[in-house]
């Protein structure tokens, strides 16, 4: 998977440029209809959580994906 990359287009003086890495984290079963994504850090093991810069969902569908046939 590629990393995510920052849509600037000028370089920037006051802060650095980031590199993001993409983390895939599960499969989930979602209903029809309007939903909520919330992610959260049930655990923080240093000084503070992850920083999210986005969510990228991707829809699976046909055969087979999650025991549907």
């Amino acid at each position: 998977m590629k990393d995510v990359t920052s849509p600037d287009r000028v370089k920037r003086k006051e802060s650095y440029e980031k590199t993001w890495a993409a983390l895939v984290v599960g499969v989930l079963d979602l209903s029809a209809g309007r939903t909520r994504l919330t992610v959260s850090a049930p655990t923080i093991p240093g000084r503070q959580a992850m920083e999210l810069k986005a969510a990228r969902l991707t829809r699976l569908t046909g055969p087979g994906i999650l025991g549907r046939q």
